[in-house]
């Protein structure tokens, strides 16, 4: 395995409780040869006092704290400073497994890849759920179109960063900070433009948190609904692919922009510009043979969303202020 320097990228917000873990297990790996640029997002807590504390200790972390500004404005400075051949991102709540970047680099060089995707599982605050890990583990090379629908398959590695090594030479995209919901999802968009070949492993190797009060477990907002802006853009990035399973990309579309309807009929948004596109991507989408490619669980949230919607979410904003 050659000896190049990854960019670890963490950006990170008040989450004092958890980013000891996430820094412990990135200075742990067994890959060494590594940079961790921590970027400080005008944290409020003891999150800086801790991240410096490692600083201290450690001289391959960079720390850089600036105003409050985002996760992806975060990101961004991350990557401007970043001097790595290879460039990876990780959660300030997460953590990855002792061996996870040392697996994805070594197959990002055996298999001459551009991408180097680990799969992962989820953890619980509450400790209510545990994510099973799969016994068997799988290598797949991907070329650019299998990467591309391997974004929105659902058991698949989605279109997240953290779980992806990237060549630096092929990550020319600065993320918008304008959208609060896949945006990591459209950035990978962007960059599938720039690759040949991506390698996937089943293994899982990282850790994804979901902690209360989360942007998954939150209350319903107006954020959401910038899922809608990044989902215009990427049809219009797949528009001109071949993509065999552009069912992944419409059935996706079609949920977000039921859910987004609602959200935007609730705070009196009707005649907002994304409130018509919902519209159109229901009337567009909602028939037989979209239904028929989801999965039952999918299928399911999409009948209710469709024709109970709003005591849907109704029902989840009581749900999440217990």
């Amino acid at each position: 395995m050659r000896d190049e320097l990854l960019s670890i990228i963490i950006p990170v917000y008040n989450c004092e409780k958890y980013i000891s873990r996430c820094i412990e297990s990135v200075i742990k790996q067994q890959y060494k040869n590594i940079e961790i640029i921590i970027i400080d997002d005008g944290s409020t807590d003891k999150t800086y006092s801790l991240c410096q504390k490692y600083a201290n200790i450690d001289n391959r972390i960079t720390l850089i704290k600036k105003k409050n500004t985002g996760v992806s404005d975060s990101r961004n400075v991350g990557i401007e400073k970043a001097k790595g051949e290879y460039i990876t991102f990780i959660d300030a709540d997460d953590w990855v497994d002792d061996d996870c970047y040392s697996n994805l680099i070594s197959n990002l060089e055996n298999y001459n890849a551009d991408i180097s995707i680990g799969n992962y599982c989820l953890e619980y605050e509450s400790n209510s759920k545990k994510d099973e890990f799969e016994q068997k583990q799988e290598i797949k090379e991907l070329n650019q179109k299998e990467f591309l629908e391997g974004l929105f398959k659902e058991n698949w590695y989605r279109g997240f960063l953290w779980n992806k090594i990237y060549k630096r030479k092929i990550f020319n995209y600065k993320l918008n900070t304008e959208i609060y919901m896949c945006e990591d999802l459209l950035a990978n968009v962007h960059i599938s433009k720039n690759i040949e070949k991506a390698v996937y492993t089943t293994k899982k190797m990282y850790h994804y948190f979901q902690r209360d009060g989360s942007s998954m477990n939150s209350n319903i907002n107006l954020s959401e609904v910038t899922v809608m802006y990044a989902y215009k853009e990427i049809m219009e990035l797949v528009k001109d692919m071949n993509i065999e399973n552009i069912e992944e990309v419409q059935k996706t579309l079609l949920i977000h922009a039921l859910k987004c309807k609602i959200i935007l009929e609730q705070f009196k948004k009707e005649e907002d510009d994304v409130y018509k596109y919902c519209n159109e991507i229901i009337k567009k989408y909602y028939n037989h043979n979209i239904l028929k490619c989801m999965s039952k669980k999918q299928r399911i949230k999409t009948i209710i969303l469709k024709r109970i919607g709003k005591i849907y979410v109704v029902f989840r904003g009581r749900r999440n202020k217990k």
